[in-house]
């Protein structure tokens, strides 16, 4: 669990009481029996240690995901999800969490992605151009981040399709966010050597959705968005 250093136990408990109050609208949403979903709840602990409360949700915690993945069952997953968090994780990282993740995935496994590709830092200084960090070579920027802040491997929408595909999961949908602005700015950056020979349609992109499954066997369906 990404950030699981953030995760209170007053907060959880707290979640799970405001659901106390929505439990017809669970049932209508997702058409479940309401007794079904008044027995559920009734597992769910409140009152026990975080992980005592977790685990009365079927929920398994795993701190540091990396070095934790090898315990998981083969074929145990069935969902694959991230939310703004592989651009954080190191090549090398990234490199182990997809050399396993084939032996992990079952065979009905989908995946959806939300990749933030810009610097980071933009967010929090306004004069910071989201793609200036493509400046620096990967040695200096190994110099400029670490594991534990402000670390950003930098990889590109693209690259992180070949790393899910790599997985065996075929690319339903990509939702890619890129200004056209961007496009001729970096017509004239000087970019560092690991990005020179990419297409700049590919560096542009700062922002990307991305669904996957094991089992599609369709074309995949592109949509570009330039007005946001």
């Amino acid at each position: 669990m990404d950030h699981i250093s953030h995760l209170k136990r007053s907060l959880f408990t707290l979640n799970i009481t405001a659901v106390k109050d929505k439990l017809s609208d669970i049932s209508n949403r997702f058409s479940i029996d309401i007794n079904v979903i008044k027995e559920r709840y009734k597992i769910m602990n409140k009152n026990g240690s975080l992980r005592e409360i977790l685990a009365s949700c079927n929920i398994e915690v795993y701190e540091g995901i990396v070095p934790n993945l090898a315990k998981l069952k083969p074929n145990s997953i069935d969902l694959f999800y991230s939310e703004s968090c592989l651009q954080r994780i190191s090549i090398g990282d990234l490199n182990k969490i997809f050399g396993i993740l084939p032996n992990l995935l079952s065979k009905n496994a989908v995946s959806f992605h939300r990749l933030d590709t810009k610097d980071f830092n933009a967010i929090y200084f306004s004069r910071l151009w989201g793609l200036n960090y493509l400046k620096f070579s990967d040695f200096t920027w190994s110099l400029l981040t670490s594991k534990k802040f402000n670390n950003q491997n930098r990889s590109r929408e693209f690259e992180f399709i070949k790393y899910l595909e790599s997985a065996g999961l075929k690319t339903i949908y990509v939702e890619s966010y890129l200004k056209k602005e961007d496009i001729e700015k970096l017509k004239k950056f000087n970019l560092a050597k690991r990005f020179q020979n990419m297409p700049l349609e590919e560096i542009a992109v700062i922002a990307s959705k991305i669904i996957s499954s094991k089992y599609y066997d369709g074309e995949t369906k592109r949509v570009q968005v330039n007005d946001f």
